[in-house]
């Protein structure tokens, strides 16, 4: 078995298309979820395949009350989703494919309920909640320090003398708590980043005419992105008088902070079609148009295995599911088994452990679904060229082929060329990627006619698969010996210079009749051969 991770540059695939506006994705280990802000149907989907597996809907679950949509997702504890909806603030939560209610908010100071749950974040050692309330002037926050629970929220307090009307994004940072917030629901409201340590009470660090939109946290340093006019500059904390970077977009919607190959990179995604990159020195390059029908790229998550980016974006009509591949498909395994269902011709059952000519099963494992089945190219020691034609689906693949005897023994080289269903070629490279084709340690006479009046005379074939000592003799049919043609030892090869025209071991010419030839090679070769032999 041959073990190859190849990586090389990926590309971008529309899974579905989505009916309704997406509002955000997140993804465990096994799951992507799919939330819309007008509908209260979780989409579930296979990660590996990207197909859906389940709708799972909030509205029959017990104490759900007059559901509209979702707004924020979150995985917590590494598995459970929690689900923050509207218009009555309830938060859900999805364990196992199961969904089930967590509770309603509790009323913010002044006694305003919460009504729309627009951001979600959380840590190993908190959760944190942003909402909106039916006050329009009002929008709240809640910290919890025990697990998948409500119980033990506490309010936090913005402390702005201006209003704060929506919670926009919130990212964690080591112990503290960054909350981007604004005074309306348009991005040109007045835009405040704010932080949250020990205390309840925030520390502002940025205020601007527009909203901060998105918010990452990149090597214990916080990005955030504020619209300008016709642009949008992104910040760090560190320095908020000079933006990292400009991006020609009106409004940035979502940050991602995750690996790009052998580089981790900040992904960006805007108000139009495209899918950015910004490098840690506040490059920016464009990945491509996961589709032209995009509109706007709303959410963005990161998936391990296989390594991919997945975003929902808006489009004209609806939304759509999409991702981008990180890397090319890896082949995970290439594993060549002799095929015992065949008989492979001269080559016997003691030597079946020994690749070299005959039948064999070829099985391909990648780690994630192909849109053909792999090109698998074997390259002998003379440079000849075989392909294996293997047929599956999704990411296990096998076929059978024969390796001929006429193939020379030696170093075989493997090339395995994987596309997977976005397009991105994956080759694994015959650099370490070989077998040995050894003999199988066989033999033939090649003309068991021997007429020496017309210069005829029977030839030995033989193949040596390890160094050994060959012995090779002609016998009567009583089993007297007529002449020894020993090469004596020779080592691993094919060889055919042996040669018998009819003369015994005194240089006389033999009677006419059958005789036998006796090879014999170690535990390789003990085979005898009738030869006729005509005068």
């Amino acid at each position: 078995m041959f073990e190859f991770t190849p990586a090389v540059s990926a590309g971008f695939v529309t899974q579905e298309l989505i009916s309704g506006n997406v509002s955000a994705i997140a993804a465990s280990n096994n799951r992507v979820f799919v939330a819309r802000e007008d509908s209260s149907t979780i989409l579930v989907y296979d990660p590996l395949t990207s197909t859906q597996l389940v709708q799972i809907s909030l509205s029959g679950v017990a104490g759900a009350t007059n559901l509209t949509g979702v707004l924020a997702l979150e995985i917590v504890a590494d598995s459970d989703l929690f689900i923050g909806t509207f218009p009555t603030g309830q938060i859900f939560e999805i364990s196992s494919l199961t969904a089930s209610l967590i509770g309603p908010l509790p009323d913010i100071s002044g006694g305003t309920s919460p009504t729309h749950v627009t951001a979600i974040a959380s840590d190993a050692n908190r959760i944190v909640i942003g909402v909106n309330t039916s006050d329009t002037a009002r929008a709240g926050l809640f910290r919890t320090t025990s697990g998948v629970s409500l119980a033990g929220l506490t309010a936090l307090n913005f402390g702005l003398d201006t209003k704060v009307e929506r919670v926009n994004d919130i990212t964690l940072s080591g112990s503290n708590i960054f909350v981007s917030v604004s005074d309306s629901l348009a991005p040109t409201g007045l835009g405040h980043l704010l932080s949250f340590g020990t205390l309840d009470t925030a520390t502002t660090y940025y205020t601007g005419e527009t909203s901060v939109t998105a918010l990452v946290t990149r090597s214990d340093t916080v990005f955030f992105a504020v619209p300008g006019a016709g642009t949008v500059g992104i910040f760090a904390l560190s320095d908020t008088r000079v933006p990292e970077a400009v991006i020609p977009e009106s409004t940035v919607y979502v940050m991602l902070f995750a690996p790009n190959g052998a580089q981790t990179t900040t992904y960006v995604g805007s108000s139009t079609s495209v899918l950015r990159t910004m490098s840690s020195n506040g490059n920016i390059s464009t990945l491509g148009v996961p589709d032209t029908r995009i509109t706007g790229i709303i959410d963005l998550v990161y998936v391990a295995h296989p390594e991919r980016v997945y975003g929902v974006a808006k489009r004209d009509g609806g939304s759509l599911l999409f991702y981008y591949d990180i890397v090319a498909p890896t082949i995970l395994s290439v594993e060549f088994q002799f095929d015992t269902t065949q008989t492979a011709s001269g080559v016997s059952e003691t030597v079946k452990s020994v690749t070299t000519w005959g039948d064999y099963l070829l099985h391909v494992t990648t780690d994630e679904k192909l849109n053909t089945a792999p090109l698998v190219t074997l390259t002998y020691p003379d440079g000849g060229q075989q392909i294996v034609t293997v047929a599956g689906t999704d990411t296990f693949f096998s076929g059978t082929f024969t390796v001929a005897s006429t193939r020379p023994i030696g170093t075989v080289n493997v090339t395995v060329v994987a596309v997977d269903d976005a397009g991105n070629t994956g080759t694994v490279v015959t650099t370490g990627t070989s077998f040995s084709l050894q003999s199988p340690g066989r033999s033939v006479v090649a003309n068991n006619l021997v007429r020496p009046s017309f210069s005829e005379f029977a030839r030995v074939r033989y193949d040596l698969r390890a160094p050994e000592i060959v012995t090779i003799k002609i016998y009567n049919m009583r089993g007297q010996e007529i002449i020894d043609l020993s090469p004596g030892r020779q080592v691993a090869g094919q060889y055919q210079n042996v040669t018998w025209g009819g003369l015994n071991s005194r240089g006389a010419m033999v009677a006419s009749g059958v005789y036998l030839l006796r090879i014999e090679a170690g535990n390789q070769i003990k085979k005898t051969h009738k030869i006729m032999l005509i005068r």
